[in-house]
């Protein structure tokens, strides 16, 4: 799998965290960069998708494009969790 170079966050809005920053709840990596129209499927996925645990904050989140430092966090996570190759990024 090839790391990833764009993402959606989705931030909880109200629930600050104790330095006043809102907290993010989901990320999700694209391989290209995401438009309208897929942040709208995505909001849709999280308000009808039980398994994700979503319904009940739905309404306090933001989904917002990833900068570019946040998708590198995530990528490294992968990496560190051995879903991600260090060398080709592949799956292991």
């Amino acid at each position: 799998m090839e790391k990833f170079t764009h993402g959606i966050i989705a931030v909880d809005m109200i629930n600050l965290d104790d330095e006043g920053n809102a907290p993010i709840i989901q990320f999700v990596g694209y391989w290209e960069e995401p438009n309208e129209d897929v942040i709208n499927d995505l909001r849709i996925e999280f308000e009808t998708d039980e398994s994700l645990g979503l319904q009940d904050q739905i309404d306090d989140l933001d989904l917002q494009i990833a900068p570019p430092e946040i998708v590198e966090y995530y990528n490294d996570i992968l990496k560190e969790d051995g879903a991600l190759n260090p060398n080709d990024f592949s799956l292991n």
